[in-house]
């Protein structure tokens, strides 16, 4: 039998993670719950016991960052539901080139992608997303490991496999005046 601040602590991870619709650290779980890591980790097993036989999961995607999500089993039911992860068409583009790419010259997406690219690639610098630094004349682009945290993913592979499955491609990153 769980104490009262056990049951609170699993009670507000379920909701954070439930909530955010990204992954969280343990380290912002443990704020939010105002609790040692360690029971967040205990939260987030019991959690996970709980949602065993549901649609919905629990999962670590990197290191000390967990996500609640839809099952693969259940997720074509409910794709079309999702909503995009708040990028206008044309930066998720540029965005999909720059992690295509990685690292990759400024004066190239811009070249690809159009001179609003230059808008696009400020809001991903912005929100952390890019890192740029000075390369020659122009500035060198790649993508951040908070990008990746974001997507829920661990690697630039596993990027690149989530833009094509948003039929994102290499091939279709010309501009388009988005």
């Amino acid at each position: 039998m769980k104490t009262g601040n056990e049951a609170d602590v699993e009670k507000i991870v379920e909701a954070a993670l439930f909530i955010s619709g990204k992954p969280i650290t343990l380290e912002e779980l443990a704020k939010l719950a105002a609790c040692k890591k360690e029971e967040v980790l205990d939260a987030i097993n019991s959690l996970k016991t709980k949602y065993a036989d549901s649609a919905i999961g629990i999962r670590h995607t990197s290191n000390h960052v967990y996500e609640m999500y839809v099952k693969e089993k259940y997720l074509k039911y409910v794709e079309s539901l999702v909503p995009e992860k708040e990028f206008s068409p044309g930066t998720l583009k540029t965005l999909a080139y720059i992690a295509y790419k990685t690292p990759v010259k400024q004066s190239e997406v811009v070249k690809v992608r159009g001179n609003r690219a230059y808008e696009q690639i400020a809001e991903l610098i912005k929100r952390g997303f890019v890192a740029s630094k000075p390369k020659g004349h122009t500035r060198e682009l790649r993508i951040t490991r908070k990008l990746l945290r974001y997507f829920g993913l661990k690697n630039e592979a596993e990027l690149k496999k989530y833009f094509q499955r948003i039929n994102i491609t290499e091939d279709n990153l010309k501009d388009d005046s988005n």
